[in-house]
């Protein structure tokens, strides 16, 4: 990613990360039950679609998670935006 983005930086062009969060996140969830306020063990979808989990927002080791992941996606980035999402997500829990 850093080469693209130097790549990009010398065409004047500045990319924006998507981080998906609090929903579209059931790759990572897979991954990190632990970050889920239902538990697990979850696989990955295989089709598209929005799905009811989510990131808990009410778990101390969700936030440490997504703020480490932030941080590193700003190292990565030198823009002034990172685009989260938010849209899409369900409010079933």
């Amino acid at each position: 990613m850093r080469e693209i983005v130097d790549y990009a930086e010398n065409k004047c062009i500045t990319i924006v990360p998507e981080i998906e969060m609090p929903g579209h996140a059931m790759s990572a969830l897979a991954s990190y039950p632990e970050l889920l306020c239902t538990g697990g063990p979850f696989s990955v979808p295989g089709n598209w679609g929005i799905f009811v989990d989510l990131y808990c927002a009410g778990n101390t080791e969700t936030c440490d998670f997504l703020e480490n992941l932030l941080l590193e996606i700003l190292e990565i980035f030198p823009g002034r935006d990172i685009h989260i999402g938010g849209d899409e997500c369900p409010t079933v829990h």
